[in-house]
């Protein structure tokens, strides 16, 4: 049985020697103003870290798969009385509108690429024909 069970998220973080990086790199990477989250509480950090990971994602299934690690985050949150319903509610609203939001901008980026490539095509079709 590990010895965290029932402890404060910060505690562990403090034993771990990682509390400090990982209000740094919260801060660090969330913009403000696109989450409402305390980045100096950790419990909510590591919330906006997984954030991020839906920002950075490279791919849809990256998006996804970064929105329900968010959402079980959150979920986590909610179930041990961390975060109210309001908070719950405005969480998973942004959760889902930045994910919405990546694979929108993925399929756009993939959608310019295939049309680049079908020109590069075309001029190499026309070159071989000349």
């Amino acid at each position: 049985m590990s010895e965290h069970i029932g402890s404060d998220f910060d505690d562990f973080l403090a034993e771990q020697g990682m509390k400090d990086e990982v209000v740094e790199v919260a801060l660090n990477r969330l913009e403000k103003g696109k989450i409402p989250t305390d980045t100096r509480n950790p419990k909510t950090a590591f919330l906006s870290m997984h954030i991020d990971l839906i920002r950075e994602a490279g791919s849809d299934v990256g998006a996804r798969l970064s929105a329900r690690g968010a959402e079980g985050y959150l979920v986590a949150l909610y179930d041990l009385d961390r975060i109210q319903a309001s908070e719950y509610a405005k969480f998973q609203d942004e959760i889902i509108r930045l994910k919405t939001e990546r694979i929108a901008q993925l399929k756009a980026t993939a959608s310019k690429l295939e049309a680049d490539i079908r020109a590069i095509e075309q001029d190499m079709q026309a070159e071989r024909e000349e």
